[in-house]
């Protein structure tokens, strides 16, 4: 399984005998008009400004779910999805130490520097968006999307 939709698409272009088919899970995908405009912006790359302003450390597991189900963002995420990002997405601060010393708290799994590196040194997501129309006919494609999503 390829963890994000915008290479599996590009996997399922440049391999087709390898797929039967694609479920693509809230994809971050866009034209690639898309990645131009974004990238014009005079502040910067919306998703590379938001990455890297996030807040990313916390004291403790519960201070980090006290204070991110404020943001609307994460309101309108399923109660179980929001548990399981709460469980999975943050780790202990001293895990991440290699070292040696006793960190404290919690932070994201994917550091959000490494998160902002993937939208700056790719148009993965938009490439991906255009090799949709360019798959096997026959391969069936399935989009699983939040409600309200912007994806």
């Amino acid at each position: 399984m390829i963890d994000d939709c915008f290479d599996s698409v590009q996997a399922a272009h440049a391999h087709p005998d390898l797929f039967d088919s694609l479920v693509l899970i809230d994809p971050m995908t866009r034209a690639l008009e898309e990645w131009e405009r974004l990238a014009s912006f005079p502040g910067g790359h919306p998703l590379i400004v938001s990455c890297i302003g996030r807040r990313e450390t916390w004291p403790s597991r519960e201070e980090a779910r006290a204070g991110l189900i404020k943001s609307p963002y994460f309101q309108a995420w399923d109660k179980g999805v929001f548990d399981s990002f709460i469980e999975y997405g943050l780790v202990e601060v001293d895990r991440l130490r290699t070292q040696g010393g006793k960190g404290e708290g919690v932070t994201l799994t994917t550091p959000r520097w490494a998160e902002a590196q993937m939208f700056a040194a790719s148009r993965g997501m938009f490439d991906g968006y255009d090799k949709l129309a360019k798959l096997r006919k026959d391969m069936k494609v399935t989009f699983a999307m939040a409600e309200d999503s912007n994806s």
